[in-house]
């Protein structure tokens, strides 16, 4: 008796990109045109520099509320991206431009000039904001948290 078998072996998967998570981390920066809107706009960007020609976005996520009854401005963040050197580490230069992690731009409708808003992202208190009436060069365009 001869007895024949054949096996078929499953391919050797490829291992996922290394992911890189950025929350409730990054920089807040704050401006206002027009002193008598009741509004405040600014950017935010995750910390870290992370090249657009070697990282991609997988994850965004991100908030800005005005917190009146607590006189608090909050923010959170949460952004995924994969580290694509990883895969093709000799024939792939990365650009040094800290961009990949993006730029997010934001609006606060409602605040009230001469009130003082604690600044937070995520569980951490960054500072404080006073809107005035007649902003000083100083105060605007006003930044916290950290970059790198």
């Amino acid at each position: 008796m001869f007895l024949a078998g054949c096996v078929a072996l499953a391919p050797t998967p490829t291992p996922p990109l290394p992911e890189i998570v950025v929350e409730d981390a990054g920089f807040l920066c704050f401006s206002r045109d027009d002193v008598a809107a009741t509004e405040l706009r600014g950017t935010f960007r995750p910390k870290g520099c992370f090249s657009t020609t070697c990282t991609t976005r997988i994850e965004t996520r991100f908030s800005a509320t005005l917190q009146p009854a607590e006189a608090a401005l909050r923010f959170a963040g949460r952004f995924v991206l994969r580290d694509t050197t990883v895969r093709f580490p000799v024939a792939q230069a990365c650009t040094a431009d800290c961009m990949g992690g993006g730029s997010y731009p934001f609006t606060i409708s409602g605040v009230i000039t001469g009130t003082s808003y604690g600044v937070w992202l995520g569980a951490r208190r960054l500072g404080e904001l006073v809107p005035e009436k007649v902003p000083t060069p100083k105060e605007f365009p006003l930044c916290f948290g950290e970059t790198y």
